[in-house]
């Protein structure tokens, strides 16, 4: 009769040890819910952040050609007002649009030159923020992971009945 008693509260026991596993398990998906729910979160604020930038560089870039336009028009309308019809004026307009061509293209260049420096900064900005959240990810399942390592220590009949 001792022996059933004490198999009765081994079993007890062990349905005790089972349910605070559960219970463990069930503290654990919480916290992990928890953790993905503020990863997503970060990540969203991160994108966020980065649209906004682009949607300033995109205004920034609008603005300059804008100037650029208006100063393009500007040193037309002034060789409008240069413009005789002698012959070696038309070769001294022909000189002088060369030479504004070509400060045009030396402006283009450094305009280009600066996109590339912009849009080099932005993807290096984007890869340091997916680093850092990538890098949280980790430290929060290895977090998550280790507080689920010490109760596999059960056997696979206690695991089995923790599953159903």
């Amino acid at each position: 009769m001792t022996t059933k008693k004490r198999q009765i509260s081994d079993q007890d026991i062990a349905q005790n040890d089972v349910s605070e596993i559960a219970g463990d398990a069930n503290k654990i998906n919480e916290i992990s819910s928890n953790k993905i729910i503020e990863f997503e979160n970060d990540t969203k604020g991160g994108t966020e952040m980065l649209q906004h930038e682009a949607k300033e560089l995109n205004l920034n870039i609008q603005h300059q050609l804008k100037l650029f336009k208006q100063d393009l028009l500007k040193k037309f309308d002034q060789l409008k007002a240069q413009l005789d019809s002698s012959q070696k004026e038309y070769i001294e307009l022909k000189v002088l649009v060369g030479a504004e061509i070509n400060s045009i293209i030396e402006d283009l260049a450094i305009l280009s030159k600066e996109l590339k420096a912009d849009v080099s900064e932005l993807s290096s900005k984007h890869k340091l923020n997916l680093t850092k959240t990538l890098k949280r990810s980790k430290e929060n399942t290895l977090e998550v992971w280790k507080k689920v390592i010490p109760h596999k220590s059960l056997n696979s009949k206690d695991a089995t009945t923790v599953i159903n």
